[in-house]
């Protein structure tokens, strides 16, 4: 009797385990690019925050995109230096800078990926 009482309590832990293992946690990563008129660029990955399925992921990466383009379009009306805003919504804001020297841009992505995803590892 104890043995099947073992025999059970190892089964349901593996269920367990196998259950939690195919679990998938997705991540919400925000993509800075700094380009410049000599083609030179500069990349920054950001992690803003996990979420333990896409649909969160994508309510939260909607909410952080629209604090951004709020900041952008509040910057372009505040600096002359901004030239110009391009938006894909909820995906990419594109800001232009003109410098008396050079044009450049900082464009702002965001990406929920899978958790075992990491987009600044080299492929």
């Amino acid at each position: 009797m104890q043995n099947k009482m073992v025999l059970i309590l190892c089964f349901l832990g593996f269920l367990l385990f196998c259950s939690t293992v195919h679990a998938e946690s997705w991540v919400l990563w925000t993509k800075i690019e700094y380009s410049k008129t000599d083609l030179s660029h500069d990349i920054f990955w950001e992690i803003m925050g996990g979420y333990p399925d896409y649909n969160t992921c994508l309510q939260v990466k909607d909410k952080i995109y629209r604090v951004r383009q709020k900041e952008a379009r509040e910057d372009k009306k505040q600096y002359p230096s901004i030239s110009k805003l391009d938006e894909v919504p909820t995906e990419l804001i594109i800001i232009t800078f003109k410098d008396p020297k050079e044009i450049y841009s900082k464009s702002i992505s965001f990406f929920c990926l899978p958790g075992t995803l990491d987009p600044r590892e080299k492929k």
